[in-house]
């Protein structure tokens, strides 16, 4: 067993070593024995009352606090996917590996979800810092599509129903992993699950594969516009044809760009709820068969294109739709204080861009109650006002107006 400080000072060799050196000492007095022998005593209570608070000790009581939250689900997402300590968040950073007694209690089947997160305790080198971002992320991936032994549980199997869309089984599977884990590392793994991305999100589409969510799309589309017929606001049924752009120093792949935007702006929980469906037209430089133009831009140039535009975030100009490179890379703080991450922080972005194409204003409605979530339109990657993130336009939002 590996002894600490604390535990070389409380197994009392200490005072037997200043006890027989003093025996040595044939010329010191018993006042001096008794002196030194009441200054290790008090010295040795001293270390004994830290090391009660020493880091093994924090990391025992941590672990219980783990367990209870683990299993009964009481570990807020929110706070874990905030960053949000405990006193014992330090303490447990410092460990080379999760405590013992946490993965022996969430193997027997209580919540075992979180070892297949982790690794396996039997490694014997295994340390929960070596896992790559690129295995974490890959956990991620497979709880998202309901794979079994992975990162979600039975809890949230509502939310992962095939006809959920994969941003939103993909975030479920995020929250519920930043939730199991952050008891017990939850510095490290607030902060790395935030920077997973779908990559099937950024994968090519064939245009057959184009057509069947264009269909989808537009069956969607097609359903909101009859349902709204009889009602006193009826949506128009179009289509718009983007192109995609860059502008300055930018590292992301254009055709990685596209894809994304083609999935999202296409997807049956969006924009085609309000009647609207959409159409890649053409990749810079000829934007002349575009309805509107896509834009992703290095940061430092997106007020080139108005003065009203920011190098923090992203902003729209006319038939200009400009993402900001810096937040399609970096989420606000706003939007990963409330539990969001960076894949349904790109949704958001596109989403909330393009409803201004569509007609929409910042901030034309807001959260109507605390913890609600949060009109599309809103600005979320400022503030949140107390609501909950959302990345789908609410139903209060599908018109459109000026097309």
């Amino acid at each position: 067993m590996r002894k600490s400080f604390c535990n070389v000072w409380t197994d009392q060799q200490a005072p037997r070593h200043f006890a027989s050196s003093s025996e040595r000492s044939s010329h010191s007095s018993v006042s001096l024995r008794t002196v030194v022998l009441a200054f290790v005593l008090s010295f040795t209570l001293v270390i004994a009352l830290v090391c009660e608070n020493s880091p093994l000790a924090l990391a025992d009581t941590l672990t219980s606090h783990s367990l209870a939250a683990a299993t009964a689900g009481s570990h807020s997402p929110v706070a874990a996917a905030a960053g949000s300590r405990t006193p014992f968040a330090s303490a447990a950073t410092q460990l080379h590996r999760p405590h013992q007694q946490a993965y022996a209690a969430l193997a027997k089947g209580q919540n075992p979800a979180i070892i297949t997160l982790l690794g396996s305790p039997e490694e014997s080198h295994f340390s929960a810092l070596s896992l790559s971002d690129e295995q974490l992320c890959a956990n991620l991936v497979s709880a998202s599509e309901g794979k079994p032994n992975q990162i979600v549980s039975a809890t949230s199997s509502a939310t992962l129903q095939t006809g959920a869309s994969a941003v939103d089984r993909f975030s479920q599977a995020q929250v519920e992993a930043t939730t199991q884990a952050g008891p017990l590392l939850p510095e490290l793994f607030a902060a790395r699950l935030q920077k997973c991305t779908l990559p099937a999100q950024y994968e090519p589409l064939s245009a057959q594969q184009r057509e069947e969510i264009t269909s989808k799309a537009a069956a969607t589309a097609d359903e909101a516009v009859q349902k709204s017929a009889d009602t006193s606001t009826p949506l128009s049924r179009r289509e718009l044809h983007y192109c995609v752009a860059t502008k300055g120093d930018v590292s992301e792949s254009l055709e990685q760009f596209e894809n994304k935007i083609f999935r999202t702006l296409n997807s049956p929980e969006g924009w085609p709820r309000a009647g609207v469906t959409f159409r890649f037209a053409n990749a810079q430089p000829d934007t002349s068969q575009c309805d509107f133009t896509l834009w992703l831009s290095q940061a430092a140039l997106v007020p080139s294109f108005s003065s009203y535009c920011s190098v923090e975030y992203s902003c729209r100009v006319g038939n200009a739709v400009i993402i900001n490179q810096s937040r399609w890379n970096e989420p606000t703080s706003s939007w990963l204080n409330g539990g969001g991450n960076l894949e349904n922080y790109r949704t958001m972005v596109l989403n909330h861009e393009v409803g201004h194409r569509l007609g929409h204003m910042d901030n034309e409605n807001v959260c109507a109650s605390p913890n609600g979530p949060a009109p599309l339109m809103q600005e979320q990657s400022i503030s949140l006002r107390g609501c909950s993130i959302r990345w789908w336009p609410q139903s209060l939002e599908l018109w459109t107006a000026g097309l």
